[in-house]
C-alpha cells in the first residue's frame, strides 16, 4: 500500500505543523519511517503540512528526507552555540515548540528531559508522540489538564469555598448539616442531636 494514500485525507483540516524536539543518531531510515512516521500520520489522519526539525541527529536527516520527497516543507533550526552557549539548544527547542502545532519528542535512555517536555506540552492541551528509546515504541501521550470543580451551592456559600479540586470540605459540611436541620424543623421535629456538635444529651 502507498503510504501517502493510506495517510491523506478526504478533508485537510486545520494545518498540522509537526515540531521534532529530540533527535537519534542509532537508527535507520526504514526504522524512522515505518516505525514513527507511519504510525503518526496513521493517528493523525493524514500528512503533515509542515515539518520544523533540529539540525543534529540521524533521525532529523531522514526525516527530512522523506519530508522533501513528499514535497512537505521543511524547517532545519541550528543552535547558536556562539552567541547563546549552553542556552542555545533550550532557546532553539523553545522556537520549535512556539512554532508548531503537533510534536514528535524523541526520549533520551540518558535523560528524562525530553520526556518531561513531551508531558508539559501535553498538559497545555497539544498532541504529543514519543518515541522509546528502548523498542522504538511510538505512545501518544494523552494528558487531561486539571478542571476545577465547582460545588453546587448557593452563591453566600460558594463566596467562602477556595477554588481548590474538590471543594472545601469543612464548608460544604457545614452547608449539609444546616440543611438537615432546617428540613427537621419544617416537618415539626426537634432535634435533640445536632448534626454538627456529635454531643449526644442525657436522654
Amino acid at each position: 500500500m502507498d503510504f501517502t494514500d493510506e495517510c491523506t485525507p478526504l478533508a485537510k483540516g486545520e494545518p498540522i505543523i509537526l515540531g521534532i524536539l529530540g533527535s537519534r543518531n542509532d537508527c535507520t531510515q526504514q526504522q524512522v519511517i515505518e516505525s514513527v512516521l507511519m504510525p503518526i500520520c496513521s493517528a493523525l489522519g493524514r500528512l503533515p503540512d509542515s515539518l520544523i526539525l533540529p539540525e543534529e541527529g540521524i533521525s532529523a536527516m531522514y526525516l527530512s528526507d522523506w519530508a522533501d520527497r513528499l514535497h512537505i516543507p521543511s524547517k532545519v533550526y541550528e543552535c547558536d552555540w556562539r552567541t547563546h552557549q549552553r542556552r542555545a539548544k533550550i532557546l532553539r527547542d523553545a522556537r520549535i515548540q512556539k512554532e508548531s502545532t503537533h510534536f514528535l519528542v524523541f526520549c533520551n535512555k540518558r535523560s528524562q528531559a525530553n520526556e518531561q517536555l513531551g508531558i508539559r506540552l501535553a498538559k497545555k492541551g497539544n498532541r504529543v508522540f514519543t518515541v522509546s528509546w528502548k523498542d522504538w515504541c511510538v505512545e501518544e501521550l494523552e494528558i487531561q489538564p486539571l478542571t476545577f470543580i465547582e460545588s453546587e451551592l448557593p452563591s453566600s456559600t460558594q463566596q467562602s469555598v477556595h477554588p481548590t479540586k474538590h471543594g472545601n470540605k469543612q464548608d460544604i459540611g457545614k452547608e449539609k448539616v444546616q440543611t438537615k436541620l432546617q428540613q427537621t424543623k419544617a416537618l415539626g421535629i426537634q432535634s435533640q442531636l445536632p448534626y454538627s456538635s456529635g454531643v449526644c444529651t442525657q436522654k
